[in-house]
């Protein structure tokens, strides 16, 4: 049971990470810079966001 929900989890992460960089590609096109801080600010708010989902 545990290993399947990891299993999705992950996918699920991978997908929502492949999306992410889409956009943020599609973005980096429109505006040539992004601040960095913004950046990692967002995914480290994403990695907490999915570790609460795997501990809950």
């Amino acid at each position: 049971m545990l290993p399947a929900i990891k299993k999705s989890l992950s996918l699920l992460e991978g997908k929502a990470l492949f999306i992410m960089k889409k956009r943020l590609l599609s973005f980096e096109e429109g505006v040539s810079f992004i601040p960095k801080s913004w950046l990692f600010a967002l995914l480290k708010s994403v990695w907490r966001l999915s570790t609460y989902n795997f501990v809950m």
